[in-house]
């Protein structure tokens, strides 16, 4: 009587289990594949072997090398990659006037690394300042501003300049790249505001940790 070839064990080199990987334990093979080669257990050319093994695309097999300090704002604050889901408050029917305002606040939220909420709270800030400051006088704007500082001094204390210094120096880098950020933050109060200057003085050290990393 023949006998009877054994049955394959789950887990062994021939069963369908070990076979088939799920996407899910690829992308966390993956990530400790990125771990390796970030602390030098493997190389690159060894890597590179199992990545093809796993079918991880090629963006996805860079070692990730931020620090925690990185790591921890990249969860907390992602960024949004696709400016266009900034919703703007002017639709259905915007006039060129906030076609033009809003083709400039979706570039320079989204070249700031604002996540789609922040951004959506900046645009809210920025349109509803521009409805109580239309009809003040330069005189009028000027003391709001004042005031308003007075807010920021009571949030940051001695660090007010440093802060307002860091929050400037990104919106200058931005300016180069989105001209027409200064004239609006010049505009009817806007860049006074104290609400808006706190989210720029956020975005500001997410934005100069993102890149000294």
């Amino acid at each position: 009587m023949e006998e009877a070839a054994p049955a394959t064990q789950a887990g062994s080199p021939g069963s369908s289990e070990n076979a088939t990987i799920s996407g899910q334990e690829a992308e966390k093979m993956a990530g400790w594949i990125k771990e390796d080669v970030a602390s030098g257990k493997m190389t690159p050319e060894s890597a590179k072997g199992v990545f093809d093994q796993l079918g991880t695309p090629e963006a996805d097999r860079q070692p990730d090398t931020r620090s925690p300090e990185l790591k921890l704002i990249d969860k907390d604050f992602p960024v949004e990659r696709d400016g266009t889901k900034y919703i703007m408050p002017y639709e259905p029917t915007p006039t060129p006037e906030t076609q033009a305002f809003e083709q400039l606040a979706r570039t320079w939220l989204h070249q700031a690394d604002f996540p789609r909420e922040l951004g959506n709270s900046v645009i809210k800030i920025v349109a509803d300042t521009v409805k109580r400051t239309e009809k003040l006088t330069p005189a009028q704007l000027q003391t709001l501003g004042e005031y308003q500082y007075t807010l920021l001094e009571k949030v940051y204390g001695d660090a007010i300049d440093a802060k307002l210094q860091s929050a400037n120096k990104m919106i200058q880098a931005l300016e180069k790249t989105t001209p027409g950020l200064n004239r609006l933050l010049r505009t009817q109060g806007i860049g006074d505001n104290a609400l808006l200057v706190t989210q720029l003085v956020s975005a500001a050290e997410r934005y100069w940790a993102r890149r000294k990393s």
